[in-house]
Order: structure tokens, then sequence, then C-alpha cells
């Protein structure tokens, strides 16, 4: 018999001013303002990078509740952006609770690394990887194969940002980065780790 945990599964929560997709015991995947404002002094600002750098054409690899499609759109609704997902359930918690987070944005039910294998050269201006498994990036998505099919997919100098957590994965993901071709590699701290402050 097939058993279910409970603290894996997606659901929505709103408290203190934010509307949030909780997706294990210890995380989230997006957090919303509920007040309308347009930065959330999370990591989803740095997608404000994709219409400064005039990329119209996006590839958003995990969509979670769109919160990074919602600072694009904010910025530039001409962007196109493309969203794959892998599970559906978080697709159906980000159609009813976080709706307007989503336009402008073609969402695709699929496999990350399928989808961007199976990509026609030079497709996308850029690439946003923001894929989690509960807490944890799948191995896969720090490798030099799956940052040469990015690459591939991406114009010549387009941009990838990506969500690196925990921090000790920022050097992993960088050399296969670098295996991958990507000669400019640029490591920005957002959010600061919780630190001991004990005497």
């Amino acid at each position: 018999a097939r058993t279910c945990d409970a603290a894996k599964i997606p659901r929505v929560e709103a408290s203190d001013g934010a509307r949030r997709l909780i997706v294990g015991p210890a995380g989230f995947q997006t957090v919303t303002p509920l007040n309308g404002a347009s930065h959330t002094g999370l990591y989803y600002d740095w997608a404000v990078l994709v219409p400064i750098l005039h990329h119209k054409n996006i590839l958003m690899l995990g969509l979670g509740g769109g919160e990074m499609a919602r600072v694009i759109y904010q910025a530039d609704p001409s962007i196109r952006i493309t969203a794959v997902e892998n599970d559906e359930r978080v697709v159906q918690l980000a159609k009813t609770h976080f709706n307007e987070n989503l336009k402008g944005v073609e969402v695709i039910v699929g496999d990350a690394t399928l989808f961007v294998e199976a990509t026609k050269a030079n497709a996308y201006d850029a690439i946003i990887v923001d894929v989690f498994d509960g807490m944890v990036i799948p191995s896969n998505f720090y490798s030099a194969w799956f940052f040469s099919s990015v690459k591939r997919c991406l114009i010549s100098h387009g941009t990838v940002i990506m969500n690196v957590a925990p921090v000790f994965l920022v050097q992993q993901v960088g050399a296969a980065m670098k295996q991958a071709g990507f000669e400019t590699i640029t490591a920005c701290p957002v959010v600061n780790e919780l630190q001991d402050t004990g005497s």
C-alpha cells in the first residue's frame, strides 16, 4: 500500500501580509505580497534583471506560485514567458491562488530537463532555474550536462538566473556552468543564512 506524507502535499497559507505556497515541512516555493508591492525583498526580485537586460523570450524552469513571472510581467508585459513545472498539484494551486502571477505565462507541466533537452538551439534570451524537491535542488540541475543543454537553448550572450541553496552548492553550480562553456558567472547572495548569534 502506498502511503501519503502529508508534509509533502503542497498547500497555500496567508499570513503576515503575504500568500505562501508551502511545499514541505521546512520551506516554501512562493511568497507573494498581498498589498500588491512590486518587490518582495527575496530572491524573486532578481528576475527584474530580465527586462533591464532587454530580454523578451524567457524560459522558467520551476513555476511555484509564479512570483518571478509576476516581477517580470510588472516590469514589462511584452515579455514572453514559458514556465515548466513538473508537479501538476503546484500548477493547480498557482492557477487557483496565484493566478494574478501568471499573466502572460505559458505553463507546461513536464520534466524541465527533458524540456530543455528537446528545445531548439538559441530559443530563449534568458533562462531562470528555480527547481527544488522540497528544500533540495535535484543533482541533475547542477550538472555540466544540464548546463550544456541550457547554454544551447540560449541566444549568444543570454542570461541564466538560478536560485541556489544551500550556499555550499554555489561552487558546484559555478564549476558545472564553467565546464558547460559559460564564460561569465556571478553569484549574488540575496538572503543571508541564519547565523549563530550566541555570546
